[in-house]
Parts: structure tokens; C-alpha cells; sequence
């Protein structure tokens, strides 16, 4: 049992993290939820559930996370960060995983299971992608060179707009909102940007499927998968900074 206990402690001093660390509830009232890596190593996350900063530091998409305390996707936090030198957002998705670890007591295992999923897809013959979908001429994802460039991920009700960012995230978001794991079959790499917008139905104007296949080149295509699922085991909401 010492030797365990002395593993995860030489474990958890060897994981990267950050030097300066705040964590608030947010009692407001915004509509949007926005991750912010900005250089010289800050990381700035406002009006997020613990589910969403769990999805984004994780990799996974907020359906394949499972279980959690009743608050897990109700109650809202700022987070304010800040790492020694320029890590690039993958190592701040790192450091982010210690914080949350030591500042939530998250503890989680993890399961694979086969279930209904929608792949994201190129429909269209040419494989031509839609207006709002492009390239991007910024990678947010790499650590700064000095060359100014703007990173944004807003995600509101009706709207996602990416700048600079990879498309793993707006599958992400496009898997919060249609309610299934989204399987990415594009075939798209690198940064990119784009600014999807839908309505309901009956509101005048398009779902949600109807904008990504109009607006992005993309369709959802319901099928099933074996597809990894994080069950929260337990946590706890943090203390005050």
C-alpha cells in the first residue's frame, strides 16, 4: 500500500501544471460559454459547467462523459490560468486535467461501449466544403511565433463560431446539441474557421442538420459505434480561491 501511495504521489508532482490558478462560480447571466488559451501561457474559461471544462481538457465529447453530482452540468465557473512559457493548447488541456483533479477531487473511470452515434461526413461529390467552413490561416493550436492572430470558440444557443481552431471542436459542440457522440469522417486536418447558425424549425429558420449540410458541406448521418464513455465517479465543488 505505501508503494501505491508513493506512486500516485511521484505521479501527480510530475504532471504538468499550472503555476497560478484561480477558480469561480459565475453567477451571471450569459448566453455563451467561451475557452480562451492566450499567449504567454493564460488560459481564461468563462461561464462553463464542470461537464464542459471535463470535455475539453479530456478530449471528449460532453455525451461520451457519464455519471457525475447533480451540479455537474448545472452550476457555471470562471477559470483563470497561467503557465510558465508559451505551451502550446494541448499542453494546457494537460495542465488543465491537474486542476480540475486537484481542485474538483475528480475521480472517473473509463468504459467502451457500442451505441447510436451520428458520423460527420462530405456528402456532396466533389467534397467541396460549405460557406462558412474554411481553412484557417491561424493555428491557435501551436505555440505563439510572435505572429499576431485571433483565436475564438463561442459556443451560444443557435450559434458556434471557431476561429484558428481544430474541428474537434465544433464536433464537440454539434454532438452537445443533436444529443449523440459525434464520429468524425471528413477527412478535414489542420486549423479551421467557421460560424455555424441555426434556428428551430418552426422559428423561420434551418435545424440544426439542415445548417450544417447548407452552411458548413457536412451531414450527420445516424449509425452505430464502439465508442470510448468517462464515467464521473465522484466530485466535489472547490474551495474558495
Amino acid at each position: 500500500m505505501r508503494i501505491l501511495v508513493l506512486a500516485a504521489a511521484l505521479l501527480a508532482q510530475s504532471a504538468p501544471a499550472f503555476d497560478v490558478t484561480s477558480v469561480k462560480p459565475n453567477t451571471g447571466t450569459q448566453d455563451f460559454v467561451r475557452f480562451d488559451p492566450q499567449p504567454g501561457g493564460r488560459l481564461r474559461i468563462t461561464n462553463a459547467s464542470l461537464r464542459m471544462v471535463v470535455s475539453w481538457a479530456y478530449a471528449v465529447q460532453n455525451t461520451q462523459l457519464e455519471g457525475g453530482p447533480d451540479w455537474f452540468d448545472r452550476e457555471r465557473f470562471d477559470f483563470l490560468a497561467k503557465a510558465e512559457g508559451n505551451p502550446a493548447t494541448d499542453e494546457m488541456r494537460l495542465m488543465l486535467r491537474t486542476l480540475i483533479v486537484d481542485r474538483f477531487k475528480l475521480r472517473f473511470h473509463n468504459e467502451t461501449r457500442e451505441i447510436p452515434v451520428y458520423a460527420l461526413t462530405r456528402p456532396r461529390p466533389d467534397a467541396k466544403l460549405g460557406p462558412a467552413l474554411s481553412s484557417s490561416d491561424s493555428n491557435c493550436g501551436a505555440p505563439p511565433d510572435g505572429k499576431p492572430r485571433k483565436c475564438e470558440y463561442d459556443v451560444r444557443p443557435g450559434n458556434v463560431h471557431g476561429h484558428g481552431i481544430p474541428l474537434e471542436l465544433l464536433i464537440t459542440a454539434l454532438a452537445g446539441f443533436s444529443g449523440r457522440v459525434v464520429v468524425d469522417r471528413t477527412g478535414v486536418t489542420g486549423p479551421v474557421d467557421f460560424d455555424l447558425t441555426w434556428t428551430a424549425p418552426d422559428a423561420g429558420g434551418p435545424s440544426l442538420f439542415t445548417a450544417i449540410e447548407e452552411q458548413l458541406g457536412l451531414k450527420l448521418e445516424p449509425t452505430r459505434a464502439p465508442v470510448g464513455i468517462m464515467v464521473i465517479d465522484s466530485a466535489e465543488k472547490p474551495a474558495g480561491d
